[in-house]
């Protein structure tokens, strides 16, 4: 089953909220953003590792500029 997380910019999801909703769908994981520059950025994966640090990196370059989906 899908899992979805809204995160409106400012705010920010911990390394085990995403593990939890990692482990609710077995399908790997992705997510969007709108880059400061306004371009959609997209990422998606089926380890959860790389996951975790791709998302904490861009949730901490750009999660004050951005909404998460």
């Amino acid at each position: 089953m899908c899992v979805i997380a809204a995160v409106p910019a400012e705010k920010t999801l911990t390394k085990k909220q995403v593990e939890m909703m990692w482990q609710r769908n077995s399908d790997g994981g992705g997510f969007a953003y709108i880059h400061p520059n306004g371009e959609l950025k997209t990422f998606k994966t089926m380890d959860f590792e790389r996951y975790w640090s791709t998302f904490n990196g861009v949730q901490n370059e750009f999660g004050e500029q951005t909404d998460f989906m």
